[in-house]
């Protein structure tokens, strides 16, 4: 539409721009009040008082794809994505050097403060523990099957207290909610 991000008051009001982007989805909010997207194949941080965007790194481009779904983990100098298109991987990339690193095979991750990604394989949600100081994973633990994929992407997020809501498949019946603060 007009190019701005934006953002507005779950107690309602006008939409507040915070920058221009051009093509981005999988916006992430950080804890530091920061949003995190991917464009163009870069990763891109603005504040969520909105600013001048700044390049944290570059990703990859490929057609539509290429970096996915971008975040930034505790350590801040880490960034978290997925390399599309399918077949697609969770890549690490270091934020000081570009270093990439290929995690394992899936699709829009998101990393938890419990030491866990979870994240996607076709309609399928995964959960995997998560080393940051070595930047390995585990074995993947299977949690959701049957999860709604529209526009390529697996309709599902999770909250910092691990409650996860997807659409499940089919797609007539409702959100539904699960609650992972106890995986072990």
């Amino acid at each position: 539409s007009d190019g701005q991000l934006k953002k507005i008051s779950i107690n309602g009001g006008a939409p507040v721009p915070l920058a221009t982007v051009s093509s981005t989805g999988f916006l992430r909010w950080m804890k530091d009040n920061t949003i995190v997207y991917a464009e163009n194949g870069k990763i891109m941080r603005v504040s969520a008082n909105g600013g001048n965007p700044e390049i944290l790194a570059e990703g990859e481009v490929e057609g539509l794809s290429g970096t996915i779904a971008p975040q930034i983990l505790p350590d801040g100098k880490t960034g978290m994505y997925t390399r599309g298109p399918a077949p697609y991987m969770i890549i690490a990339l270091s934020l000081e050097s570009g270093e990439k690193k290929e995690l394992f095979p899936g699709d829009t991750a998101v990393y938890l403060s419990t030491g866990r990604i979870v994240y996607a394989v076709d309609d399928n949600i995964f959960a995997i523990p998560f080393n940051l100081d070595k930047l390995e994973a585990g074995g993947p633990v299977p949690m959701v099957q049957g999860v709604l994929r529209g526009g390529g992407a697996p309709h599902y997020d999770i909250s910092d207290s691990g409650t996860l809501v997807y659409i499940p498949l089919p797609f007539d019946q409702e959100a539904s909610e699960t609650d992972f603060n106890n995986l072990t």
